[in-house]
């Protein structure tokens, strides 16, 4: 089921999207390299290191590795994908499959892995 505020954005105007995020000051750190340089690597000891965050990624089995890892790490993360939720006591972190990301909450270090996947996303919910 498609959120019906996504339905409802006016793809000619993304500037207006999402205004209370806009309003925010923060910093954005964008990570660039060759496959296996350490991108993610980096990513994840940011989060690990926050009070609070979530992990965007791509794929059901990346957010769970992420969650088990964190997990392992004792930093209680919960898993939320399309196909399952698994919430953790005491929590303050999540790993999400990237359509399932609480946009309406703020974190202290918020990833989005392999984001050039984003725009295959929003192709593939609008050819749904």
């Amino acid at each position: 089921m498609l959120n019906k505020n996504f339905l409802s954005l006016n793809a000619s105007c993304p500037h207006t999207w999402y205004p209370n995020a806009r309003r925010k000051n923060r910093n954005v750190i964008l990570h660039v390299g060759p496959t296996n340089s350490g991108k993610t690597h980096h990513a994840l000891k940011q989060l690990e290191s926050s009070s609070s965050g979530i992990y965007c990624g791509p794929l059901r089995l990346l957010a769970r590795e992420v969650a088990n890892r964190l997990n392992k790490e004792k930093v209680p993360i919960d898993l939320i994908t399309g196909q399952e939720t698994e919430e953790v006591d005491g929590a303050k972190h999540k790993a999400v499959t990237v359509e399932m990301a609480d946009v309406t909450s703020d974190y202290d270090c918020a990833i989005i892995d392999e984001i050039q996947a984003g725009p295959c996303f929003i192709k593939n919910i609008s050819l749904q």
